[in-house]
């Protein structure tokens, strides 16, 4: 497969068409400070679907995604499955390699989490639906595949050393989450019963997340430093935020009921001090709570929150969010990330202590764009993946480098 990095120089954007035949070599010296590459290949039948981005030890940086080759005579009895697909950039964003895993390796779920100079993730059997946790080099490499007990991996994280990941069990109907070594070893255990009269439907929503065949649902998994863990996924027959300390048989010890997979949580931030930056979603509106008081001890539904924080009417319905707690000029600040109506990328930057509002920012012109993962960056800067729209019709997979320079911009 013909594999190309279409480059852009941010400076550069609004006079492109101008630039055409007396375009200007990219300075070496600060072509790694901003870019964007959109990763371009002649496979006209393959869609991508980013899913996050990590930088390695050399500046580089490794994007996992979801690929899917169109088949004609895919059905709902032979559907298209999403392979495992890798790519590993130099601290250019230039095009290094691709990396597909073995085909019945599918479905791969974020965060790809980083412990130590290793990132690792989640992905399913494509004939038993078992969990595999795929460790991978720098490189992008394959360094092991390890079983982990539970069908339908939904989320992952990590907590100091070790991973947290999050799955749905389609034997039990019941929703688990665990806690597991680097090398796979399981460490902690608890499952959730999804609710009474609701597994089918339920697990209906599931496989069209897992399919793409319908809504991309916002589970999660993490842990509160010092403190619970917490999944944002089906119990007692919603999609909910739950705290638990893995205490055997015991219910969570805090639950933010959703509204069935209506309404709920779609991404979240510790802050400490029972504080978390938060985002929301009811019926396609879509919330940003940057400073919201949760402790893990709760017992509310979501409607009771969302009148706490901002609507964003310029979001798509039901957006898909990432949040980034992060030090910029020495301040405290949440970073939002989010896809617009007019299928741009949005940052939105608030004031971690405060929760106050501090700017926002706007990424992607021409092509439509739509947000995956965000990262920051050893010289203090911020990398963005997504996905892009070649000719408004090839899904592609697109990373957006800021500089330190810009993105203090956006914090006075």
């Amino acid at each position: 497969m013909q594999q190309s990095t279409i480059r852009t120089s941010l400076l550069l954007l609004l006079i492109a068409p101008l630039l055409t035949m007396c375009g200007e070599e990219p300075d070496p010296r600060t072509e790694a400070e901003k870019f964007i590459s959109i990763y371009d290949n002649n496979q006209l039948n393959a869609i991508y679907f980013p899913i996050d981005v990590k930088q390695t030890a050399d500046g580089g940086y490794i994007i996992l995604a979801a690929k899917e080759i169109i088949a004609p005579d895919a059905n709902s009895n032979n559907p298209n499955f999403y392979y495992t697909y890798i790519i590993r950039a130099d601290k250019n964003g230039n095009f290094i390699r691709e990396n597909e895993l073995e085909s019945n390796y599918v479905s791969p779920v974020g965060d790809l989490v980083q412990v130590d100079t290793t990132f690792y993730f989640f992905c399913r059997d494509v004939q038993t639906f078992q969990a595999k946790m795929i460790t991978i080099n720098q490189q992008g490499n394959l360094a092991n595949a390890s079983d982990v007990g539970v069908t339908y991996p939904a989320a992952a994280s990590s907590s100091e050393s070790n991973i947290i990941m999050m799955g749905y069990d389609n034997v039990d109907r019941k929703t688990v989450i665990k806690t597991l070594s680097t090398a796979g070893a399981q460490l902690q255990s608890a499952s959730f019963d999804i609710g009474p009269g609701g597994d089918k439907e339920v697990e209906a929503a599931i496989i069209d997340h897992f399919t793409k065949k319908g809504r991309r649902l916002p589970f999660l998994a993490g842990r509160i430093p010092n403190g619970p863990y917490y999944f944002n996924g089906f119990y007692n027959y919603s999609l909910s935020l739950c705290f638990t300390s893995f205490v055997p048989e015991a219910p969570p010890s805090g639950v933010v009921l959703g509204q069935q997979y209506k309404g709920g949580v779609s991404a979240l931030a510790p802050l400490g001090n029972n504080q978390v930056a938060l985002a929301s979603f009811n019926f396609g509106d879509n919330f940003f709570l940057p400073r919201q008081e949760l402790a893990p001890s709760v017992q509310t539904n979501i409607t009771e929150l969302n009148p706490n924080g901002f609507s964003l009417p310029e979001l798509t319905p039901e957006a898909h969010v990432k949040i980034l707690r992060t030090t910029i000029n020495e301040k405290d600040v949440v970073i939002y990330a989010s896809t617009t109506q007019s299928r741009q990328i949005g940052l939105y930057f608030y004031d971690a202590s405060s929760g106050a509002f501090m700017s926002s920012r706007y990424l992607g012109f021409s092509n439509p764009y739509e947000v995956a993962g965000l990262t920051p960056t050893k010289d203090g800067g911020l990398a963005v993946c997504g996905t892009t729209y070649v000719a408004g019709r090839f899904s592609r997979i697109c990373l957006f480098k800021l500089s330190k320079g810009e993105i203090s911009e956006n914090v006075k």
